[in-house]
């Protein structure tokens, strides 16, 4: 088998498309892969749908076995390499001047989610160099959560094939040449999103130096990778959906102006829930109402919280009303997002002047072994709310839009936070499995079956040395 990255050189022209056909030396098997450039300037072309994309250059990938085959056929190995070598170009009359390469090409494994609801797969990606202030980690690491069931069963803000995750733990082992706060060998975590490349189920990630903080000593990887997302959201939610002060460093002394208000944590014993506990405590928030089931209750308690409810209770909505007291509920973070499950009560505690942020997608329909799941991002449709309440939908990947948030969160306060014994790692429930596509797709089914109650799903990606 052989995998080929052909390099191709070409002028400029006027027309916007052409097309090339690789063909085995044999002359038995044919791909035809179609091309759509567009001229960028004097001289360069780009392609729009090829793997790679680089100004001035077009990349082509084929993949060729003695039948055509699915990447995830490829033997799983840690890191490939292939030498690339041209096999045969036919090219369109009036490309002038066309160059042909080979050169070498790292890859490596990803976990994909291929159609709605499918079985997880395995495809062999290109590993990147870091430009600029890019770090490229070893990926041993990662955790999985609610977004990834919904990206597979709902296949929400999906184009398939994509690679999953977004929680990593790992080791750098290049760095792009403006990187300045890190360097090969550290043990980094971390929170990314924006494209492939960045996303935390394969083996190498390529990701923006503000998004990784150093490992404290002290801390395991598995440890480490519970926190980046639902931290990040934490912070994301108080600040930006809530309106509450949560600054850096926090002065000595300090104490929020709404120390007092009441505020309530729906969902207290999920990732989120916990995180937002110990923050609101050590932030000098009074108030931290939390609803969990009767087990988790113990844990929640140790976090800080000042009264617990059971959601199973049918007397939990008047007990949380009654806590309130004659001020009400001044703001609830409903970190299940369920419309039937916490949408609907909250909105029954929630009065007047209340402010609610809901993580998004709100589920409408929970995703089964059976039935596919709905969602929707309107929350303010999604239940009955009085009048006067105001309803935000919590978006983490918008964190970035805070410039101070952008460069300290995840590589200042987020480690310093874990440091100083502020936050701890949610429990983890290690998922085994001999490879990479084993523990993903337990992790997904566990997921799917909603056997997650305070603890986290973390499970190796790395399956090489070092």
């Amino acid at each position: 088998m052989f995998l080929g990255l052909y390099k191709i050189e070409v002028g400029l022209r006027n027309d916007l498309e052409w097309k090339t056909k690789f063909i085995r030396p044999n002359n038995s098997k044919l791909l035809i892969m179609r091309c759509l450039c567009s001229p960028t300037k004097e001289n360069t072309w780009y392609t729009r749908r090829s793997t790679l994309l680089s100004l001035g250059t077009c990349y082509v990938w084929y993949l060729g076995f003695s039948r055509l085959a699915n990447p995830a056929s490829i033997t799983q190995q840690s890191t490939l390499v292939y030498k690339v070598t041209l096999l045969w170009i036919m090219k369109r009359d009036g490309v002038p001047n066309a160059k042909l390469n080979s050169f070498t090409m790292s890859t490596h494994h990803a976990v994909v989610t291929i159609a709605p609801r499918a079985k997880l797969d395995i495809h062999q990606v290109p590993t990147p160099t870091p430009k600029a202030s890019e770090i490229l980690l070893r990926n041993e690491w990662t955790a999985s959560t609610p977004l990834d069931l919904h990206q597979n069963d709902g296949h929400l803000l999906v184009t398939p094939p994509q690679v999953l995750g977004d929680g990593l733990a790992g080791t750098i082992t290049h760095i792009g040449p403006s990187a300045t706060n890190l360097k090969v060998g550290d043990k980094v975590f971390g929170f990314a999103y924006q494209g492939n490349e960045q996303k935390a189920h394969q083996e190498y990630v390529c990701v923006p130096e503000n998004v990784l903080g150093v490992i404290p000593d002290g801390f395991s990887m598995p440890e480490v990778v519970t926190l980046p997302n639902n931290f990040v959201t934490v912070f994301h939610a108080l600040t930006a959906n809530l309106g509450l002060e949560l600054p850096w460093p926090k002065p000595d002394g300090w104490m929020p102006k709404k120390k007092d208000w009441t505020i309530l944590i729906w969902g207290g014993s999920s990732s989120v829930g916990q995180f937002a506990l110990q923050i609101l405590r050590w932030y000098g928030y009074t108030k931290r109402l939390s609803t969990a089931s009767k087990r988790n209750h113990t844990l929640l308690e140790e976090y800080g919280a000042t009264s617990l409810f059971d959601y199973n209770d049918p007397e939990a909505i008047a007990q949380i009303s009654e806590a309130a007291g004659g001020g009400g509920m001044n703001l609830v973070l409903d970190c299940i997002g369920s419309q039937s499950g916490s949408l609907a009560p909250v909105a029954k505690i929630a009065g007047k002047g209340a402010t609610v942020a809901i993580l998004l997608p709100v589920v409408v329909h929970d995703a089964s072994e059976t039935d596919a799941p709905e969602y929707s991002m309107d929350v303010a449709a999604a239940a009955d709310w009085k009048e006067g309440v105001v309803v935000k939908g919590v978006r983490t990947h918008f964190y970035q839009e805070n410039s101070f948030f952008k460069d300290k969160l995840q590589p200042v306060i987020m480690p310093s936070l874990l440091e100083l014994g502020v936050v701890k790692p949610n429990r983890q429930r290690i998922v085994e499995g001999e490879t990479l596509l084993e523990r993903a797709q337990k992790a997904m089914d566990v997921l799917r079956r909603r056997e997650v109650s305070g603890e986290r799903l973390v499970w190796r990606v790395w399956e090489g040395k070092g």
